[in-house]
């Protein structure tokens, strides 16, 4: 239910960054400081079938991590899955300060004049006066 609540906030006042997948380069919005780590920051091509193994890290103004945030897969305007128990709905899980997600490639097409999918990170941080951010990914299955 929370998750629900935050999604619809989050859409009406995100702030939005993009970093290309194939950089691997950091974005800074919100002062904060999200990190991509491979593969996602490494390519934006992958085999369909598989499952992608969604990480990052995020940093706060001073550059202390943050690991209290809580992070949504949405995939084509929809709730990413993952396969068994891995993740709680489209939720990302915390280990430390690193998030991560494995996201279940099965459902979706391949190949020629398939349609590539954006892969949308949505991040919300605190409760009380919460701050939101989004980061996007598009990547093509093969």
């Amino acid at each position: 239910m929370v998750a629900h609540a935050a999604l619809a906030v989050l859409v009406a006042i995100s702030i939005m960054g993009i970093i290309p997948s194939e950089s691997g380069s950091t974005i800074e919005s919100s002062e904060y400081l999200f990190v991509p780590l491979p593969p996602i920051s490494l390519k934006d091509e992958f085999q369909s079938g598989s499952i992608i193994p969604l990480k990052f890290h995020l940093f706060d103004p001073s550059g202390a991590p943050v690991n209290n945030a809580h992070a949504w897969i949405i995939v084509n305007d929809e709730p990413g899955r993952s396969p068994g128990n891995a993740n709680h709905f489209n939720e990302f899980r915390t280990t430390g300060a690193t998030y991560s997600f494995n996201f279940d490639t099965k459902p979706y097409s391949s190949g020629l004049g398939t349609i590539d999918l954006e892969l949308t990170i949505e991040v919300m941080i605190g409760f009380e006066n919460p701050i939101f951010l989004w980061e996007s990914f598009d990547i093509t299955l093969l």
